[in-house]
């Protein structure tokens, strides 16, 4: 296993991991996590921040955010500003405290076309890669789930519940669990 190089005229079989092995500077984790407070060096982190960040976006027109806040406010709480505050502080918790699981979920219904997802687009920008959209439960339930792995907001868009009790108590278990088990393929 390796690959040939030429070294001083001769030809030599080196094997990469053999050279990595016993290089001194070599990083080592114990375990691999996603964890945005933790910055053991240790711990292979996941966790590499989101997308935006308070830097990026310290010269943002704060009224560009109004239709955004209105739309939430009428569309998503139908102007019921106790539940409002609600959604406002779960948005908040999620961005400023990340290592936190709320435990809750926003359940949205409504018609198909009514914009719930105008205001889920918006945290895709703000989030990255730590933020997807799924329409087929079985990818977040299943047997094979890798693709949650490092999300920390998951729409389950259009999904619907049919009764089913054991699909249930497992996404109960997936959204109020501190911990999830990942089986990737």
């Amino acid at each position: 296993l390796g690959f040939i190089v030429e070294v001083d005229g001769d030809t030599k079989l080196i094997n990469p991991f053999k050279i990595w092995c016993s290089d001194l500077r070599r990083r080592e984790y114990i375990k691999v996590v996603f964890d945005p407070k933790n910055n053991s060096p240790e711990c292979y982190n996941l966790w590499k921040g989101y997308k935006m960040t308070p830097e990026n976006v310290s010269d943002a027109d704060i009224e560009q955010a109004k239709p955004l806040l209105d739309h939430i406010l009428r569309r998503w709480c139908k102007g019921n500003e106790t539940h409002y505050n609600y959604v406002m502080d779960w948005f908040a918790s999620k961005l400023q405290k990340p290592w936190i699981k709320l435990a809750t979920v926003i359940c949205l219904k409504s018609k198909e076309g009514s914009g719930k997802n105008i205001v889920l687009n918006f945290f895709k920008e703000i989030m990255g890669d730590y933020y997807t959209s799924v329409s087929n439960i079985n990818i977040v339930l299943g047997d094979f789930n890798g693709y949650t792995k490092g999300k920390m907001l998951i729409d389950l868009d259009e999904v619907s519940y049919g009764g089913n009790k054991a699909q249930n108590n497992k996404l109960k278990a997936f959204i109020t669990e501190d911990e999830t088990i990942v089986n990737e393929k």
